[in-house]
């Protein structure tokens, strides 16, 4: 934990000043009075996602309030800061599931009543989640032609009748999102195609060995997905080759949304529930 919240006030303050922390700076709280130092005089939103703990918090609580300074923090633990002004965000409408998915789906903007009905029963079949509405925009988009007839069967295999009902009915029910939620990744990866289909559903399986959120550089993937194989590549020539095919997997991925990131800055597996 420690070392994370070192990490974290570094970047934090390689972001605020271009510099890097003073050396002498080797807890937290010497940190976090470096990091003040630096947000006095600046007004500045700091965002910071995901967080479970109290002390992360304390960590990175460096702004300065009164020049109009904010922090904001999101995180699926409700009382992390306990007077924090609180904002609960739910699942979509049904006109913001339905715009969302036309945008990720690349089918443009349109009215309810000029847009096509599948649009809403795809949306309905999501439970009004945003990350599954985005993962089936895209498989929409890879469609192409015939998607209206053919996604929404999709979506409903394997029990999802089931599984949607159980989302709409418990809005607040972690367990009945990721219900849903992977059932639409499953969804996602079956509508893979082409010759890497398979490699590409295995890699996105073995990034589940990194940490939820995780940045993880591409040279830990392609060794991670090397020692998985039972074929040694000698030849460096090969190997290259090798190591192009997996960045091709990780793009696939990418593509989907089924991985966050990119092949320069890294690559995380996203929250699903």
């Amino acid at each position: 934990m420690e070392s994370t919240l070192n990490a974290l006030q570094q970047a934090l303050f390689e972001q605020l000043t271009s510099k890097p922390l003073d050396t002498q700076a080797n807890d937290a709280k010497s940190a976090l009075k470096q990091l003040k130092a630096a947000t006095s005089s600046k007004k500045v939103l700091i965002v910071c996602d995901d967080l479970w703990l109290d002390e992360q918090y304390a960590a990175l609580d460096c702004v300065n309030h009164a020049n109009g300074s904010k922090l904001l923090l999101t995180s699926r633990m409700r009382d992390v800061v306990c007077d924090a002004l609180t904002i609960d965000l739910t699942i979509l409408d049904k006109e913001e599931a339905a715009a969302l998915l036309m945008r990720t789906a690349c089918l443009g903007e349109a009215p309810a009543n000029a847009r096509p009905p599948a649009i809403d029963e795809i949306s309905r079949e999501c439970a009004y989640l945003p990350l599954t509405i985005v993962l089936a925009g895209k498989v929409i988009a890879s469609y192409g032609q015939g998607w209206e007839q053919d996604v929404l069967p999709l979506l409903k295999e394997s029990h999802s009748e089931e599984l949607r009902l159980s989302g709409l009915s418990g809005l607040h029910d972690k367990s009945s999102h990721s219900s849903v939620e992977n059932h639409i990744i499953s969804v996602t990866l079956r509508t893979i195609r082409g010759p890497q289909a398979a490699d590409v559903q295995r890699l996105f399986r073995l990034m589940a060995l990194f940490a939820e959120d995780a940045l993880v550089p591409i040279p830990a993937i392609v060794f991670m997905v090397e020692s998985q194989s039972d074929v040694q590549v000698d030849v460096a020539v090969e190997r290259r080759r090798v190591q192009l095919k997996i960045r091709e997997r990780v793009n696939i991925l990418l593509g989907r949304s089924l991985l966050l990131g990119s092949l320069h800055s890294g690559i995380k597996v996203g929250t699903i529930n």
